[in-house]
């Protein structure tokens, strides 16, 4: 997929990207439109990952459907054990219970589920596994623990973020090249690899000013002072691939918090530097 955008409007979104995010304390971002990078920031930068490290998660799974060493269909148990704090439905249910795959991931990426990403590590073998699979795909992407558990990997000592970021790395680490990397994986692993992605239930940054009928593949995470966004749109026949890891402000979880609304007026101006308003919720100029 080719494309070709002028000097003016890449420089336009160069000055939309550091003009949005200039009062957030540490940001860090890459816009590209299909292949060319129309603006980056340190995209290399080390966060605390929060829930960004699940797209990896899920693009482990994915290489080993395309492998054949596993289906969609295959079982899932989710035990007393895996029950973790935070975000997700299965906390609130009864355990012992048993998902499939597909299943597991779905509720691991769309609502951010702590315990089915807790089942997920475990059935890829878990965390000192997942954490040297992630190191062979050429990630920075890691885990220290499972959410909720005591265990910590081996060199769990050296487990460690950009050490200007006030936010330490807590159970995950990740840059927004990961995430990126593992999403493009996860798309040439077929639509059921990507489905969840599109399901999103965190409208907060990215996506605020986009239609429900948007194209919007991404993921979410949030701790402590740390807002992420990234993911790939389909518009207009387009690939817009847009990811902005942030650290710093108010620790509180809020629609209006001032990380979420920088990235959102910042996607929602840069589409409308490129001409791709059809995705929007509001006309451009509105």
């Amino acid at each position: 997929m080719s494309t070709s955008v002028s000097a003016s409007v890449i420089r336009q979104i160069e000055e939309i990207w550091r003009e949005e995010l200039a009062t957030v304390p540490f940001a860090s971002w890459q816009v590209r439109l299909s292949d060319e990078v129309l603006t980056q920031e340190v995209p290399e930068r080390v966060f605390s990952g929060a829930s960004m490290i699940k797209t990896p998660l899920a693009a482990l799974i994915a290489e080993d459907i395309v492998s054949g060493d596993r289906r969609w269909s295959d079982p899932v148990e989710v035990e007393e054990a895996m029950r973790a704090p935070g975000d997700g439905l299965l906390s609130g249910m009864d355990l012992l219970r048993t998902l499939a795959l597909d299943e597991a991931v779905t509720l691991m990426i769309a609502v951010s589920d702590n315990t089915a990403t807790n089942a997920v590590i475990d059935s890829l073998g878990g965390v000192g596994t997942v954490n040297a699979r992630m190191a062979h795909a050429g990630w920075s992407a890691q885990i220290l623990r499972s959410i909720g558990s005591r265990d910590v990997a081996h060199h769990g000592e050296q487990f460690a973020v950009d050490p200007g970021l006030p936010t330490p790395a807590g159970l995950r680490r990740a840059t927004l090249l990961d995430h990126q990397d593992a999403l493009a994986r996860l798309r040439a692993a077929g639509v059921r690899a990507a489905a969840p992605f599109l399901y999103q239930q965190d409208r907060r940054s990215l996506a605020r000013w986009l239609s429900l009928s948007a194209s919007f593949a991404h993921k979410t995470g949030t701790i402590d002072g740390v807002r992420h966004d990234a993911g790939v749109l389909i518009c207009d026949d387009t690939e817009l691939w847009v990811a902005c890891f942030t650290d710093g402000g108010p620790a509180d979880e809020y629609v209006d918090h001032p990380s979420s609304v920088a990235m959102a007026s910042a996607m929602r101006d840069t589409l409308r530097a490129l001409g791709l308003t059809s995705s929007l919720v509001v006309p451009a100029g509105g």
